[in-house]
């Protein structure tokens, strides 16, 4: 389901993926799934600088990943609205790459 409305219904087995600020999430969690909503535990300040490039680099394969199973999707069954969400992971993939970049020349 891309871009649910007031009239989306889930049902049981329905997988969904959240993004945006934590306070929404916090919010919609129980709502979908009855539980409360419980924050992953923050990352030590003195993260290692390798395993946060790890980390950027296998999000930015991920969302190419996605972006790329969507792209063939979206060709496959003529869908406009898997165009524009794989137009709008192509801008967040860029923006990761730029602080990607960015990060990197700080840190050398």
């Amino acid at each position: 389901i891309l871009n649910p409305g007031p009239t989306t219904r889930l049902e049981a087995g329905d997988v969904t993926l959240l993004r945006g600020p934590e306070a929404g999430v916090a919010d919609v969690v129980p709502e979908l799934s009855g539980e409360p909503y419980e924050p992953e535990p923050e990352a030590e300040p003195g993260i290692d600088d390798l395993e946060r490039a790890v980390g950027s680099i296998v999000l930015m394969k991920n969302l190419s990943e996605l972006a790329v199973d969507l792209a063939y999707g979206s060709v496959l069954f003529d869908n406009e609205e898997l165009a524009e969400e794989v137009s709008n992971l192509e801008v967040e993939v860029d923006a990761l790459q730029s602080r990607f970049e960015a990060w990197t020349l700080r840190a050398a």
